[in-house]
């Protein structure tokens, strides 16, 4: 089974607006906390006069990105497995998302213009599932900003190096070079086309079919690892069951987690089960009825978030200013981030607006 994370957002999210790790992915992977006051002389682009066609132009990406959320994680309900796991409902992903956008639009030295927004939409025709939950994002939906490396940012269209860095679970991020393969991902996304490995807290590539792998996270959409006993729990990124009824487990080819499945029943005769998603305070991970998953949040042990084959409890993304903590949950709603307030994991969430202060 995926991590809840990867298996819900694989999106232009931050991976501290979960507040746990995994991997996050496509539109526009725009995120972090506030960023500092404009350089002299820097634009905001066009904000001045436009604040009505700026919201329908968000509004029209944030469809964009939802509906292609939903598609790609909708085999099993059309709402989306992916919608419900982070938002709830599509009515939440469309509104949060278009928050994202417009405050992504509007902060100093953004490169994003009524332009660049018509062509992200354009793009999402051709977009493919595989580059969407690789956060492999279409050029217009994340242009270029006017801020030079080592100035202050919130987004990554506000650098021209295209990357916001260290924004993960602070206040402001700084622009930089994108994250190269095997680079730290402790404090910062990782770059286009890149996941958060949860285990060694680097940046890596998802596996195409063939490819060796330790988990399901290592493989690409659609894909799951297939391991074997013989090889010591290493394993190959194969093509994953996506059909409940389909036989899982053993030998058998791995439930696809991404679609809500959960590969269940007695050993030797386990099938692929559709997951139940429950709400704040119900019992997730491995319950009787098979897999329970959690609409808008996550699940957690005392530990931190549920592992495989562990049951704990779900905890609802927290509202925008409550608190959070980026192990122990709860985590924020998108685009808010849980920026901690010390050297813990405790924090507050908060919606990057592109200042800071």
């Amino acid at each position: 089974m995926m991590s809840n994370l990867r298996a819900s957002l694989l999106w232009w999210l931050p991976l501290a607006a979960l507040g746990c790790g995994g991997v996050t992915s496509a539109l526009s992977t725009d995120a972090g906390g506030p960023g500092g006051d404009a350089p002299v002389g820097e634009t905001s682009g066009e904000t001045s006069g436009n604040e009505g066609r700026i919201n329908e132009a968000c509004a029209a990406v944030a469809k964009a990105m939802c509906d292609k959320r939903a598609a790609c994680s909708g085999k099993l309900d059309a709402t989306g497995v992916g919608v419900i796991r982070l938002f709830g409902t599509m009515a939440e992903c469309l509104a949060r998302s278009a928050l994202q956008c417009g405050n992504a639009f509007r902060a100093p030295g953004s490169g994003h213009s009524l332009a660049t927004e018509q062509q992200c939409v354009d793009a999402f025709v051709n977009y493919s599932c595989a580059d969407f939950f690789a956060g492999n994002v279409p050029p217009s939906c994340e242009p270029a900003g006017a801020r030079v490396n080592g100035t202050a940012c919130a987004f990554n269209a506000q650098c021209k190096s295209g990357f916001c860095t260290g924004e993960r679970k602070a206040a402001c991020g700084t622009c930089a070079p994108e994250p190269a393969v095997n680079d730290s991902c402790a404090a910062s996304d990782c770059g286009h086309g890149q996941y958060c490995d949860a285990t060694t807290t680097t940046c890596k590539t998802p596996g195409g079919a063939g490819d060796a792998c330790d988990s399901t996270d290592d493989c690409g959409y659609g894909l799951v690892c297939q391991s074997s006993a013989a090889a010591g729990g290493s394993g190959t990124c194969k093509t994953a069951a996506a059909t409940v009824g389909a036989a899982c487990g053993g030998t058998m080819p791995v439930c696809d987690g991404a679609q809500g499945l959960f590969c269940a029943g007695p050993a030797g005769s386990k099938t692929c089960v559709a997951t139940t998603f429950v709400g704040d305070g119900a019992p997730c991970g491995v319950v009787s009825m098979g897999y329970a998953g959690c609409a808008a949040g996550a699940c957690y042990t005392a530990k931190g978030q549920a592992g495989v084959g562990e049951t704990g409890t779900c905890q609802a993304n927290a509202a925008d200013g409550a608190a959070c903590d980026a192990a122990l949950g709860p985590g924020c709603e998108y685009p808010a981030r849980c920026v901690l307030s010390g050297n813990g994991t405790a924090g507050t969430c908060r919606v990057p607006t592109g200042t800071c202060g």
